[in-house]
């Protein structure tokens, strides 16, 4: 994933809806699929999405799953 500028509104509502399908899929931490430290799941809202910090780390794929090597 990686930021941009849109040169339609249609060109950056399809970059949303593929970046939430990939999050459904591929973000088990962020859709409250795996649990915290204290055995609670986490589930991302779109203000917690939404906050610079949190995006970034979401595009550069901190959250997918991640195959054991």
């Amino acid at each position: 994933w990686e930021a941009k500028a849109f040169s339609s509104q249609a060109e950056g509502l399809d970059y949303f809806r593929r970046m939430f399908e990939y999050i459904g899929r591929d973000c088990d931490w962020l859709m409250g699929r795996v649990l915290d430290r204290e055995g609670k799941p986490f589930f991302a809202s779109l203000d917690w999405i939404s906050m610079p910090k949190n995006f970034a780390k979401v595009i550069e794929g901190k959250y997918s799953r991640r195959e054991a090597a």
